[in-house]
């Protein structure tokens, strides 16, 4: 028998964690998905769409992301953010 289970046991990434360390953990994640392997969609007809336009200008860079209201959607269990009023 061959069981394969996954189990993540991360903090939110707005979970409040000292004085300005929920930005720094959102801004991270925002960074961190930009490049991420898996394709986004946009919310309202599920079109694949590039998640690379919510990274940095210069790789690494997180002081550098564009605003783009990236948050934590807890209701659905999902990262959203906004370009052009589209999430």
């Amino acid at each position: 028998m061959i069981i394969d289970s996954h189990i993540y046991l991360f903090t939110p990434i707005d979970s409040p964690e000292g004085p300005n360390k929920s930005k720094q953990r959102i801004r991270w994640a925002q960074n961190s998905y930009s490049g991420h392997h898996q394709p986004a969609w946009r919310i309202k007809d599920r079109q694949v769409t590039d998640s690379s336009v919510i990274g940095p200008k210069t790789p690494k860079d997180i002081e550098e992301l564009p605003d783009v209201n990236f948050r934590a959607d807890h209701e659905y269990g999902r990262i959203v953010w906004t370009i052009d009023g589209e999430d």
